[in-house]
């Protein structure tokens, strides 16, 4: 193995590192959730309060949006286990 395939293989290698520390834990997932869980909460109590129905829709797509969030992060929280 000459010098420059030796460097290569061990830039791959850090890269290699570099991603599998960049990876996310299962605790900063769960956090997420726990986030995205109490702001759909929040959504959805000021869209009971809306008189305006575009208002209220419009609310109703950003909980739609936000629980969407919290089913992927659910699935990713799933593939780490």
């Amino acid at each position: 193995m000459n010098y420059i395939n030796a460097l290569i293989l061990l830039n791959t290698k850090q890269n290699k590192l570099q991603e599998v520390n960049n990876l996310v834990s299962e605790a900063e997932i769960q956090q997420c959730i726990d986030r995205c869980t109490q702001n759909a909460m929040k959504v959805r109590s000021i869209a009971n309060e809306m008189v305006n129905h575009r208002g209220r829709y419009a609310l109703a797509e950003a909980d739609r949006n936000i629980e969407l969030s919290i089913h992927l992060c659910l699935d990713a929280k799933e593939k780490l286990k």
